[in-house]
């Protein structure tokens, strides 16, 4: 076989492989339910008088979203979610610590249309209940301890818009903006298929300024059904 022929038999063989990835995606399932883990870092707001810092505190917590297109193009989605912070920083003689709970609770109307075979373009709006409760501690040695209560709830906005692209076999790829709580989100998460209804969603969503953190970044590992 000469150079020529290998050639054009690579070209034959990825134009194979790219039609049927892209024929394999061209339907999406807009109806499912799933359950996540969060787990992250968040960057958060250490400043008063007698510690200017941003300490750096471990998060963990659940998200569950059910969404639904009761017509083409059309969707409904809901989304719940708490995230736990419990964790503390040392500053040489000085400590800061956060100890509590954000809950979302939030409900959207989104519509979606295909861009290619294989990628669609999607958008929503829609309103949440955000609630933070948390108690931040600063320990000094004089004083010995300042505590400061922050339980706040509160309606907001929330919009979210992106790419939904298809991986063929393997399941589908969502490309996502929020914007939820006066803070601006990124996600790429995947859902990977195991069954014809079940799938892996994982991920990673960034955060990189809001009212209470300054930085946030989660690791999203759960399971879709799709019904």
């Amino acid at each position: 076989m000469n150079r020529l022929s290998k050639i054009s038999l690579a070209a034959t063989c990825l134009s194979v492989s790219l039609t049927s990835l892209m024929a394999s995606a061209e339907t999406f399932n807009y109806n499912y339910a799933e359950v996540t883990g969060l787990f992250g870092k968040t960057e958060f707001n250490a400043t008063n008088k007698n510690i200017n810092q941003k300490p750096d505190l471990s998060t963990k917590g659940f998200g569950i979203t059910v969404q639904y297109s009761p017509y083409e193009g059309l969707y409904l989605k809901g989304v719940a979610d708490r995230l736990k912070i419990d964790d503390s920083k040392d500053y040489g003689m000085q400590s800061y610590a956060v100890d509590g709970n954000s809950t979302t609770l939030g409900a959207l109307v989104g519509m979606y249309a295909p861009v290619t075979d294989n990628i669609d373009v999607l958008g929503a709006i829609g309103i949440a209940n955000v609630k933070d409760d948390f108690t931040t501690s600063t320990r000094l040695m004089d004083p010995p301890t300042i505590d400061t209560k922050s339980d706040e709830s509160r309606l907001r906005f929330y919009g979210e818009a992106g790419f939904k692209a298809g991986l063929g076999t393997w399941g589908e790829l969502d490309l996502m903006y929020h914007r939820l709580n006066d803070e601006n989100y990124f996600s790429a998460t995947g859902n990977f298929e195991i069954t014809d209804n079940w799938g892996l969603q994982t991920g990673y969503s960034y955060s990189r300024s809001g009212k209470n953190r300054e930085r946030y970044g989660t690791w999203i590992v759960g399971v879709r059904y799709s019904f």
